[in-house]
């Protein structure tokens, strides 16, 4: 009988051999296969980044392109100024009826001090020190600074900098460096007289530290419309009854108006456009093996050499591939002596600005279906089962015990 129980195959342990063999085939599989999925995840992630940048440019182009979008150079909307070093025009909600002529005297400023400049890696400041505030109405505000000898100087100012930022008195601070030298720098948050201050610095090191007034609180002063002279506390003014908001940003004269054509920015237009098309193609070409849907579009964007007579005229050259170049002078002649043609051939209801922009953005709504599918991972419906075998999940172990 002994002898007999020996010649009994111990069919569970035979089966969990033979199934070790076959999760291990698993096993190596679904490692290519997540393999595959991580290198698949990895390129679609640099396609889709390579995907918005190129396209979400050439939109915002061929939208400058367009004549009757707000953002057009050939006839753009809104209003603004002649001269932006001048006045810019923040805000507008009225219309314009004719130009308002600006004349800026002086544009308003913060008060401003500064310390000398103090070798960032030495230590020469050290003790308890006061710094006094006091504003234009006459409060003041004590400001208490302790310099530690054993810390670099950088690392005192920037402590001190702190104390006046966490004062919460209306000042901001911060200190630079350049060439190993640090220096402390603050003023106030809000320009005009009404908001200036002057600063005193007590204490051991106040001499070391030297702070100077660099710019003193002033208002600015302007005319409109020849008018008298205003003033304001902020270089951000209202005309109109509120209704026109408007930046000093320099003195001098500026008319604010309807916006008109500038021909550089038209030129530059123009240039940015046939960059960020040229990019789009090339993107295209990169990837049009990739899928059908991609190889589609490449032929789609490269149909620009089928225009390269008309685009000629203009200053717009195309070569074979599609790829589109400026010249300048011939594209500046155009403007000049036919501005109509050159506006209707790229931004006109049939123009090459206009058909650009509505493909761009159809294919932008659309992009999630220009990659392949991520390959599927596969499974096998084995686990490791709670007695340390392998084990079909939806067998029960009770037959292989029996076996067992």
């Amino acid at each position: 009988m002994y002898g007999i129980n020996c010649m009994i195959p111990n069919y569970a342990q035979m089966y969990d051999r033979w199934l070790a063999g076959i999760l291990h085939n698993y096993s190596s599989r679904m490692k290519e296969q997540t393999e595959a999925l991580t290198s698949y995840e990895r390129a679609s992630k640099e396609f889709f980044s390579e995907f918005d940048s190129a396209f979400g440019q050439l939109k915002a182009a061929s939208s400058a392109l367009k004549l009757f979008s707000s953002d057009s150079v050939f006839r753009p909307m809104g209003y603004g100024s002649s001269n932006s070093g001048v006045a810019e025009v923040t805000r507008d909600t009225t219309v314009v009826t004719g130009p308002i002529h600006l004349e800026v005297a002086q544009t308003a400023a913060s008060t401003s001090y500064a310390s000398k400049a103090l070798v960032s890696s030495e230590y020469t400041l050290q003790g308890q020190h006061t710094l006094t505030i006091t504003g234009s109405g006459g409060t003041t505000t004590s400001i208490q600074v302790e310099f530690d000898s054993a810390i670099d100087n950088k690392t005192n100012l920037n402590r001190m900098a702190a104390a006046l930022n966490e004062a919460n008195s209306g000042i901001t601070a911060f200190v630079s460096e350049a060439d190993g030298e640090s220096t402390l720098h603050f003023s106030s948050n809000r320009t005009g007289t009404e908001h200036g201050f002057t600063a005193a610095l007590s204490g051991g090191s106040a001499v070391t530290i030297g702070l100077e007034e660099t710019e003193q609180a002033r208002n600015a002063r302007y005319t409109v419309d020849n008018g008298g002279e205003m003033e304001s506390q902020s270089n951000m003014i209202e005309l109109l009854d509120g209704n026109l908001g408007v930046t000093l940003t320099g003195t001098g004269s500026a008319d604010i108006g309807s916006k008109t054509a500038d021909h550089t920015q038209t030129m530059d237009g123009v240039k940015k456009f046939a960059d960020s098309y040229n990019n789009v193609l090339n993107f295209l070409n990169k990837y049009k093996n990739t899928s059908p849907t991609l190889g589609n579009l490449a032929y789609s964007y490269a149909a620009t050499r089928f225009q390269s007579g008309t685009l000629s005229r203009i200053g717009i050259d195309v070569d074979s591939r599609g790829i589109l170049s400026v010249d300048e002078g011939r594209l500046g002649e155009a403007f000049r002596n036919n501005r109509g043609e050159v506006e209707n051939l790229l931004g006109g209801a049939d123009g090459l600005a206009y058909s650009t922009y509505a493909k761009t953005l159809s294919t932008m709504l659309s992009s999630k279906n220009l990659y392949p599918k991520a390959p599927a991972v596969s499974h096998s419906g084995y686990r490791y089962g709670p007695r340390c075998n392998y084990e079909r999940s939806y067998i029960s172990g009770t037959f292989f015990n029996t076996l067992a």
